[in-house]
């Protein structure tokens, strides 16, 4: 057991006391909202990665280099505060449970660019994975994006938002096959780098796609996720050459790192920033002719932390809302983004606008949950600009044309109530 008599005001026994309560509050969560419950995979996303190393800690298992020990309750009570605001959430904005795919499968319009991005990412994908070849074994991570060349990250980024037309491609038989092929060419180039942002796209993709059947069960997407997450740490064990077990799963998250340091620091140090990171973030969605880029707060991290040092260590969304609010602003940040999540999924149905958006929302949400605001509004206000693009280039089928909507392919939400009507 680790050395700690009391800190903050809690002991060792406190400590565990609070994750047993963000247990109980994911297992709530998902008692409330079901097998369909996107916003408690989330939250258990979240749990995961929060606390995994505070476990490994109350454990005397090695955590993180850098964790303030001392710090470790508050940052633990912080992260617990953002499970129950993301709890508070499902009540307020509940998710519907029953979808219909009518609107999707009827829309009449023909979207080749989304046809265009598939076909292309594809292509680039198989030709970088040739160009590096069976070099790849020789290589560490630096040394495989530089063979990679300049465009890797502009193509993970268009990767994982052309992803997000799933329910746009998979309407035609053509058009499904060439989603399928771009979905396997993008997670063979991440393996192949050792990325591991496809599983933040697997796991929305198979989320959403749960909506729309009648009966579901949690068992399907947890397996699912425990071995997507199985997989991230093999990823992080080959690229920096450490054992792959237990302690080192729970060691993927370094949220701990991040809250514990924010929380040495603010306010005994530096007053609360009272919202400036969140105007710094919508300002920075403005040109850098317009407005002046500012340093991310991960790169504050890293100057203040090991300044000099080229690595990164990325940042954390609830330290961000405890550097400008405290526990408020965590309790009212995560209540806040997980509204928006439960309000896009429940429109997810009304158009494929709010389908693709629902997906790309709970991407970006998972990835942004080790960074900032300003990465989350970036990829979504990205998203957004590409489906406009998509939506402004594409057009109406001829009447003739139009597909068939059998209410099978429509899914309906309600099962029939005698054999009589199912026949």
């Amino acid at each position: 057991m680790p050395q700690l008599s009391s800190s903050n005001g809690l002991s060792a026994a406190g400590i565990f006391l609070i994750v047993l309560l963000s247990v109980a509050v994911v297992a709530f969560m998902a008692a409330r909202s079901g097998g369909k419950g996107i916003t408690t995979f989330v939250a258990g996303y979240f749990l995961f990665f929060a606390f995994g190393p505070v476990i490994n800690y109350l454990t005397g298992n090695e955590i993180y280099f850098g964790i303030r020990i001392s710090s470790i309750p508050a940052a633990a009570a912080g992260m617990g505060v953002a499970l129950i605001g993301m709890c508070a959430a499902i009540f307020v904005v509940p998710q519907r449970q029953r979808f219909c795919r009518l609107k999707l499968v009827a829309d009449d319009r023909i979207y080749p660019t989304a046809t265009f991005l598939h076909v292309t990412l594809s292509a680039y994908a198989i030709f970088t994975i040739a160009k590096i070849g069976g070099s790849v074994a020789n290589l560490n991570k630096t040394e495989k994006i530089l063979a990679a060349g300049p465009y890797h990250y502009d193509y993970l980024l268009c990767a994982m938002l052309a992803s997000a037309f799933f329910f746009t491609a998979v309407r035609t038989r053509y058009g499904r096959g060439l989603f399928y092929l771009h979905l396997a060419t993008y997670i063979s180039y991440c393996l192949l780098m050792d990325e591991r942002d496809f599983i933040f796209v697997i796991v929305s993709l198979l989320l959403h796609s749960r909506l729309f059947r009648e009966k579901v069960t949690i068992w399907a997407p947890l397996l699912t996720g425990s071995a997507l997450f199985a997989l991230a740490t093999y990823l992080f064990a080959a690229r920096s050459g450490e054992k792959a077990d237990t302690a080192q799963a729970l060691n993927q998250g370094s949220l701990l790192f991040v809250d514990s340091y924010i929380i040495e620091r603010y306010p005994d140090f530096f007053p609360y920033r009272l919202g400036d990171t969140y105007i710094d973030a919508v300002a920075g969605l403005a040109p850098s002719w317009i407005v002046a880029p500012k340093p991310t707060l991960a790169d504050e991290l890293l100057q203040s932390y090991a300044s000099g040092s080229s690595s990164g260590y990325g940042f954390s969304l609830t330290a961000e809302a405890y550097m400008n609010f405290g526990y408020l602003g965590i309790l009212a940040i995560f209540f806040a983004l997980a509204a928006c999540q439960q309000k896009l999924i429940n429109r997810s149905d009304h158009s494929l606008f709010w389908a693709y958006f629902s997906v790309i929302f709970a991407v970006a949400w998972m990835y942004a949950m080790r960074g900032e605001s300003s990465q989350l509004l970036k990829v979504l206000l990205d998203g957004v600009l590409l489906y406009g693009f998509v939506n402004v280039t594409s057009w109406r089928r001829a009447r003739s044309a139009q597909p068939r909507v059998s209410l099978l392919e429509a899914g309906r939400s309600r099962q029939p109530k005698s054999h009589a009507d199912a026949t």
